[in-house]
């Protein structure tokens, strides 16, 4: 089997973490209703309705808001506002059950004191272990209930809550609401939806027994809300006026929609001044117009200014309503109506006027949406949430790692295992320089998981691969072969990639490693290996990337078994190639010179039965400063490769002598197959859970397509297990750190333990390495151990290695 351990530094750099760039956009949903179930609300089912799939980020942001009201209600003042009564007493019959009727017209009544927000509700209506469910969750308690909806009212400064009708079936009612508020965030933003409540009763009682809401409205529709600035920002142009003539209409006793009244608000001034007043009337007719008002705002964006922010409220049925209601049915009624307008209005009015009303007129022939779903989409279990969800919990606890770990940095002083060993001047060095990359990384990390978790959850990924076909169809190529669509899709990642990390890239190499005397490379060094590396990736990636497409397209039942043989077949050929082919492209390899050490490693070598063919040196000195070792090679075949930065920082060939005694101890104990077999098996493992999910759609769906591409799903089952991957990555941090015991171990055995010692100590000040490291952080990340822990094993009595 090959050999390819490095020694590197004697303490484990940080592993270099690739985040997948994942383009994921949010495709313009067609439909103005979402039910957050798959259940018809007319239809007559029993008590027990079917499960709905749970959002677990719903869950979690619904518990965890409840949390903190409680924790809030604990600190918060007394009122001094009279509270209005809540529990209001029903009229019972002689049987003693609740009769069903009175029930029916609480709630109603329920209803108008908005209860979903105030908690005002009437406790003698429902039972007191009453189940409350609703799309993020459920529970049984009334004080529950009533406690919640508390707190959530305390977010809210105007709401507004009207059932638009009522059904009535045998063992339950259902009510049609629509909710909209104004929260008490400094931005002012507007919660809009519709919905309806299942209220199940009781047989015995007449009691409500379970409260099931559905709101239709999907997830991301709501956190735009949330986020959306509103009309509150225009507060202070409110007109006394215009409110109270708005208000005289209200309190019409008559009944009658009176022409001037109705129309007067859909001037222009009024909506300059007029903002939010809105949530106080109380009046369908109102969400309408702005809603149109802001549809087509580009038909008259230079009559009534800047664009009003407000919500889409889909209520095209009451403004048609309400024009027929104005105008008239008859033929020369809406002249008439019309005539008496237009000397009113000024020219401004006129103009937005006649857009609502062509609109209006427009929607006469269509089905009334506020009550249509015009798609409905079942939900799936929220994989792209719970990935995203998991990237930023593991961020805060590798960042709590970080600050640890910069914590340490800052001690000024040596463990005192080192002291005496390395000087003074040499660890301030070291410090130095490790907390200018701790400092790099918080900012690197950070700009990461900010541009992971939005690019997740704006969907650009299905975005990407939409606009990677479109190119292919601009540039005359066939955009439903799969296999260039998917070439023209890694080639535009790949692109992406390169651009997003250049700066860090360039900051790391041209400012830090320039700044502690490590980097040697010129910027057109620099960028001539990135060239290469990509032209690598166009030569070697397409071959690669259609044969597991065709792979996975013709595999049938033992796919896993297909592609676990072509990824070994490839990384056998790629450990051949690789130090033939691949790394003179960017180093040069020359022979060791005859001489002293190249005589002692090979009598080293031979000493132990390692085929030795070539030994060489390569010329790490024209990038950086920082030394390494490895060994490759396969059977007999077996090559030794120093770096020159090696040979120039350690004082005599005994110390470089026993870094190779290191090194081939990796072999002997075979650790190389070792890591080489359980590499091979875990990618076994992945590709038999790639085959269970790859047809997956609720998989494919969750990330934004409604196709499933073979390299897409790749990609999403790759980001699904990253949990898992991270248990595995602490496991072969663990097991590596042992390996590099045994290894030492193996050097001190061959007799080499104070020049292996010397080594260690050495090439820690020559590469600045971290001296004093925080004890958890090195457990979690490191793959060598600290440097004090190997000092402190080779000064152990020998122990016996296998």
């Amino acid at each position: 089997m090959a050999t390819v351990f490095s020694f590197a530094s004697t303490t484990p750099a940080l592993k270099s973490k690739h985040h997948s760039v994942i383009f994921q956009p949010t495709y313009g949903r067609k439909f103005c209703r979402i039910r957050c179930n798959g259940g018809n609300p007319k239809s007559k089912s029993s008590t027990k309705p079917e499960s709905v799939p749970q959002n677990a980020l719903l869950k979690i942001a619904w518990y965890g808001s409840e949390l903190l009201g409680i924790a809030a209600s604990f600190m918060r003042p007394p009122s001094n506002v009279e509270q209005p009564e809540r529990d209001l007493k029903l009229a019972r019959d002689g049987s003693g059950s609740v009769d069903r009727a009175r029930v029916v017209e609480t709630i109603k009544e329920d209803f108008e004191r908005s209860y979903f927000v105030t908690g005002n509700l009437t406790v003698d209506a429902y039972e007191e272990d009453c189940e409350f469910a609703d799309p993020a969750g459920s529970f049984k308690g009334l004080s529950r209930f009533k406690r919640n909806c508390t707190n959530f009212g305390l977010l809210i400064e105007k709401s507004n809550m009207k059932l638009m009708r009522w059904e009535d079936f045998e063992d339950k009612g259902i009510g049609h609401w629509r909710f909209s508020c104004i929260m008490s965030f400094p931005w002012k933003p507007i919660l809009s939806a519709t919905g309806y409540t299942e209220y199940y009763f009781d047989m015995e009682t007449g009691k409500v027994s379970r409260h099931v809401e559905h709101w239709n409205v999907p997830k991301m529709a709501l956190l735009k809300q949330i986020l959306r600035p509103s009309r509150g920002f225009w507060h202070q142009r409110t007109n006394p006026d215009h409110l109270a003539a708005y208000q005289a209409y209200k309190r019409n006793s008559t009944g009658e929609l009176r022409d001037v009244d109705l129309l007067e608000p859909v001037g222009v001034p009024w909506f300059h001044r007029f903002q939010t007043n809105t949530m106080e009337l109380e009046d369908t007719h109102m969400d309408a117009y702005l809603h149109i008002l802001r549809k087509r705002q580009r038909y008259y964006s230079t009559v009534y200014g800047p664009r009003i922010n407000i919500q889409d409220l889909q209520f095209y049925s009451w403004l048609l309503n309400d024009w027929e209601r104005l105008m008239g049915s008859g033929a020369d009624k809406p002249r008439r109506s019309w005539s008496m307008f237009k000397h009113q209005w000024s020219a401004e009015e006129l103009a937005v006027s006649i857009v609502i009303l062509r609109l209006a007129r427009k929607k006469k022939k269509r089905k009334s949406q506020s009550t249509r779903y015009v798609k409905k989409t079942a939900m799936v279990f929220p994989y792209m949430e719970t990935v995203v969800g998991f990237m930023i919990v593991m961020y805060f606890f590798e960042t709590y790692l970080d600050l640890r770990q910069h914590a340490a940095h800052k001690l000024p002083r040596l463990p005192k295992t080192l002291e005496g060993v390395i000087s003074q001047e040499k660890f301030e060095k070291a410090r130095a320089y490790s907390l200018d990359k701790s400092h790099f990384h918080f900012l690197h990390e950070f700009v990461t998981v900010v541009m992971d978790s939005a690019i997740l959850l704006f969907r650009i990924l299905p975005w990407f691969w939409k606009k990677s076909g479109s190119f292919l169809v601009l540039v005359g190529l066939d955009a439903e072969n799969e296999i260039l669509h998917t070439l023209a899709f890694l080639g535009g990642v790949m692109l992406w990639s390169q651009i997003t990390d250049l700066p860090f890239s360039l900051y790391s190499t041209f400012v830090i490693e320039t700044r502690h005397g490590f980097n040697k490379q010129t910027v057109w060094l620099y960028f001539r290996d990135m060239i290469k590396g990509m032209f690598l990736a166009v030569i070697l990636g397409p071959p690669i990337v259609s044969a597991i497409i065709i792979i996975v397209q013709k595999g049938g039942p033992y796919l896993a078994i297909y592609l676990w043989g072509f990824m070994l077949v490839l990384s056998l050929v790629m450990m051949t190639i690789y130090p033939i082919l691949i790394a003179p492209l960017f180093n040069k390899f020359t022979s060791l010179p005859e001489g002293e050490l190249k005589e002692k490693i090979e009598n080293l070598a031979s000493s132990q039965k390692f085929p030795l063919k070539k030994l060489y040196v390569v010329d790490g000195s024209t990038r950086s400063s920082h030394s390494n070792a490895y060994m490759y090679g396969f059977f007999k075949n077996k090559r030794i490769v120093l770096y020159d930065t090696l040979i120039q920082q350690c004082k005599n060939n005994e110390e470089i002598v026993a870094v190779i005694a290191h090194e081939l101890g990796h072999w002997k104990l075979n650790h190389t197959m070792y890591s080489f077999i359980t590499l091979q098996l875990l990618t076994f493992l992945q590709f038999g859970g790639y085959t269970l999910v790859r047809n997956s759609t609720d998989l494919f769906r969750s990330f934004g397509f409604d196709t499933q591409p073979v390299i897409i799903g790749l990609i999403i089952f790759q980001h699904t297990v990253i949990p898992i991957q991270h248990l595995i990555n602490l496991g072969f941090n663990l097991v590596s750190r042992s390996f590099e015991f045994q290894a030492d171990a193996f050097g001190k055995k061959l007799g080499y333990s104070s020049a292996l010692r010397a080594g260690l100590v050495r090439l820690q000040e020559e590469n600045l390495s971290t001296m004093n490291p925080d004890p958890w952080y090195s457990a979690y990340h490191y793959s060598h151990p600290p440097l004090v822990e190997r000092l402190a094993a080779l000064d152990e009595p020998d122990k016996k290695v296998d």
